[in-house]
This record gives C-alpha cells, structure tokens and sequence, in this order.
C-alpha cells in the first residue's frame, strides 16, 4: 500500500436533504438489486465544481464540491426516497503541473466524496421504515477532458471491422 498523490485535507456537508416518499410502509426493494431500492426509474443527476479554497497557499490546493440529486422519473414509480445532498472537499494535490492535479482531482477527488455521500446516505436512510438505500456505483472519468487521440478514435460500438474468412478446407 502506497499513500495518493491526492491527499484529502477535510471533507463536510453543506446541503443533506432526504425525504420519504408518500406514505409507503416497509423496505422497497427490487428483485435485480438484492436488499437495496433500484435506481432504474430514477432521475440521477451529479454536480460537480472545482475552486480554490479560501487559504489556498498553492496552485495544487483545491475545493471540490460534488451535489447529487435523485428523484422519481414519475409518480408512480416505487422508489422510496428523494434526496439532495451537496459535500465540499479540500484537496492537496502532488502532480507536474496544475492540468495533471485537476485531472487527478476530478477523476478521484470526486469519488472520494461520492463513497462518503454513498456511506451517509446508506446509514441515514436505514433507520427509516422503507428500508436502507445504497447508492449505486458510478465513476468520473467523463468528467476528464478527452485527449486528441480519443477524439479521432470511434467508439467501439460504431466501429467496423470486417473479418477474414478462413480458407482451409
């Protein structure tokens, strides 16, 4: 085990809003995601936004705030839970130059503070009578700036490749 280049300084909430939906008794859950509510028919949207800190003493010192929002793609839909949370997290960052920290910081920052969301979440909503709600795993790399050589790249489901028949026999 080795320690990042990405080091997390101190982490809060600023926003953690959890609501029941109407008036459903007992744990909601769905055949596909075991114990845990289903986020198929969900709208789940992330927010993410990168300053500097108001001590910054260096250029590789950075606030990170990352909001997730979740509602219901419609009335009836059975998930259980609504919620708006915001956290904040201050980041030092060991790279070559500042692009290389802000990358490290999006890509992994971010998820440093969606695992603490994800834990909250999980332990706030299991002392409700629908039951525990655990966020479902996601990454961040779309948050990274694409590289020339991925921009000239096809994406693999449009790609085609024609293939040669054998000819033994």
């Amino acid at each position: 085990m080795q320690r990042s280049p990405l080091d997390l300084r101190h982490y809060h909430f600023n926003r953690f809003e959890l609501q029941v939906r109407g008036d459903r008794r007992g744990p909601q859950t769905s055949s596909n995601s075991g114990q845990y509510p289903s986020f198929d028919e969900v709208d789940y949207s992330a927010n993410v936004q990168v300053s500097a800190p108001p001590d910054q003493t260096s250029p590789f010192q950075f606030a990170l705030k990352l909001a997730l929002v979740c509602q219901p793609k419609s009335p009836e839909t059975q998930f259980p839970y609504t919620f708006n949370v915001e956290a904040e997290g201050f980041f030092q960052v060991q790279a070559e130059d500042e692009d290389k920290g802000r990358k490290l910081l999006l890509a992994n920052g971010t998820a440093v503070l969606y695992g603490a969301i994800r834990e909250q979440l999980l332990t706030f909503s299991s002392r409700f009578s629908q039951g525990p709600m655990l966020l479902p795993t996601v990454n961040f790399l779309n948050l990274l700036p694409k590289t020339k050589a991925e921009e000239t790249v096809p994406p693999l489901a449009t790609s085609k490749r024609k293939r040669k028949k054998s000819t033994e026999g």
